[in-house]
């Protein structure tokens, strides 16, 4: 339990690092381009794959019972008319899709415990165990697994700063002091969803891999 709660923590630094770097991009082109970006964005980053990887690079043997088929962090994006932005995450959607997860975890473990029980001869089921050891695995899952585990990783990717777009690239300086950074810039573009944000040209970590392409859907 220890190991999972472990690995979705090490997701959330994964995004901070990621959110960091995004929080240095810029946004640059015509008026109108700048006019379609104001206002209130969704965009929603599935961290599935790489929590399952995680696990299955850990020590525990759990992580071969468990497997997450979906994962998503909610994040709104704000463009405003003045040239400042702001991104904040959506923490009901993070509720959600942790209550989502839950009955994945909870079949995964008690299939491991059961191939524990039957390795050990003991004779008996999952509820006999917890019933004798005094656990109940909802409220294990429930206690390990809630959004307040996530309350100083939102902080460090919750930011402000200002925007702009120029030569269909996105440009986001965080604060308020600084030059924009050409080598950082998020090109985009327009499509029916609303805006494509692709990876900076020069981008090679793996976690970019998992931000991009990022979709913003349009809010208000």
């Amino acid at each position: 339990m220890k190991g999972l709660k472990r690995n979705i923590a090490s997701i959330m630094v994964v995004l901070s690092m990621a959110f960091t770097l995004f929080g240095c991009v810029g946004l640059g082109g015509k008026s109108s381009d700048k006019e379609k970006f104001i206002g209130s964005w969704k965009a929603k980053i599935d961290v599935a794959d790489v929590l399952n990887n995680s696990m299955k690079q850990g020590d525990s043997g759990m992580a071969d019972y468990v497997n997450i088929d979906k994962f998503e962090f909610v994040f709104l994006f704000t463009f405003n008319d003045d040239g400042t932005y702001s991104i904040a995450a959506d923490r009901d959607s993070i509720e959600e899709n942790l209550d989502a997860i839950k009955p994945d975890i909870k079949k995964g473990i008690i299939e491991y415990l059961e191939g524990e029980i039957e390795k050990s001869g003991l004779g008996i089921t999952v509820d006999e165990m917890l019933e004798i050891t005094g656990n109940s695995l909802d409220d294990m899952i429930d206690e390990n697994f809630k959004v307040s585990m996530f309350d100083s990783s939102f902080e460090s990717m919750e930011t402000e700063g200002k925007w702009k777009v120029e030569n269909e690239k996105l440009y986001m300086n965080k604060g308020t002091n600084g030059d924009f950074d050409d080598d950082d810039a998020v090109p985009y573009e327009f499509i029916s969803e609303g805006i494509k944000l692709s990876a900076p040209e020069d981008a090679d970590e793996d976690y970019l891999e998992m931000m991009f392409p990022m979709i913003l859907k349009k809010v208000n």
